[in-house]
């Protein structure tokens, strides 16, 4: 999965920026291939302001890239690139009948397997979770369940093999948010049980598998006294357990994890302060509605 790339907002089209090879032939010091940031513009959109949230590569060298397009005066929808030979084009996804619909993230596993998870809103209700699935010819909408009546939201996913796909994010119960695992085994998406996490509130911002087994997820979680603290959880295999994270003097909360070959070591959650994953163009509101509310604890 490509991390390093810089999310961009743009009116009427896409700037992205990704790291490419850029490669001379010949002898000497100066041959071989160099790492360069370049900025890709993608296909521009007729009027609408266009986000991408999540990216991801396969082995096979397809990289998707997904987020939310903003039609003026008309639900949000989902938005999907992809790169291919040396450009972005946009391909079909679909959409719920809804007041707006959006993808978090995505990742690829090969040509023709591929997972995006977001969120979409009713008319008037609660916010469902979202997840599409490329099958090497279309994005479909996959059957995925909820935890509740209220809000359910998935923010992240990430795959260990085809049938060992992981979604994390948060759910609305009974006004206090909690933390969300979601859980594909090659069959069907199926809510996950998690340890009992004190405190008024939590969530997951991201979460990665390891071929071992081990998975990891981050994110913070509320207090009743005191400063909002990081959360981490780890899969060994068997069950989700709850790892003490260092105590942060103010408000923190943990945005990235990256799970290593080795899966029970390889570990990487830089802490950072209030990272949007939602735009604050679906925050709640009388005319919108069609978002995630504000959480609390800090993202």
């Amino acid at each position: 999965m490509i991390t390093g790339w810089r999310r961009l907002y743009a009116l009427g089209g896409l700037a992205l920026a990704m790291a490419l090879a850029s490669c001379t032939g010949g002898a000497g010091p100066a041959a071989g291939c160099q790492g360069g940031w370049q900025v890709h513009t993608g296909p521009a959109g007729a009027r609408e302001s266009d986000e991408l949230l999540g990216v991801s590569a396969a082995p096979s060298g397809d990289v998707w890239a997904v987020g939310v397009a903003l039609p003026p005066g008309r639900p949000a929808r989902t938005l999907v690139e992809r790169w291919q030979r040396r450009a972005w084009r946009t391909v079909p996804s679909p959409d719920r009948p809804s007041q707006g619909s959006f993808l978090n993230a995505v990742v690829a596993l090969s040509a023709s397997d591929a997972w995006a998870v977001g969120l979409s809103r009713s008319p008037g209700g609660p916010a469902r979770t979202l997840v599409l699935h490329w099958d090497g010819r279309r994005w479909a909408i996959a059957a995925s369940p909820n935890a509740g009546p209220g809000d359910n939201i998935l923010v992240s996913v990430a795959a260990a093999s085809a049938q060992d796909v992981w979604a994390v994010g948060y759910r609305d119960a009974k006004g206090v948010y909690r933390a969300l695992v979601e859980h594909w085994d090659g069959y069907r998406w199926a809510v996950v049980r998690l340890p009992r996490l004190g405190g008024p509130g939590n969530g997951l911002n991201a979460v990665d598998a390891g071929a071992s087994g081990v998975v990891w997820a981050v994110g913070g979680s509320a207090r009743a006294r005191g400063p909002s603290q990081p959360l981490v959880l780890r899969l060994d295999g068997r069950s989700w357990s709850s790892v003490r994270a260092p105590a942060s003097l103010h408000s923190a909360t943990l945005n990235g994890s990256l799970a290593g070959a080795a899966g029970s070591r390889g570990l990487l959650a830089p802490r950072g302060a209030a990272v949007e994953t939602v735009p604050s163009a679906f925050r709640p509101t009388a005319e919108a509605g069609a978002s995630s509310p504000s959480t609390p604890w800090p993202r």
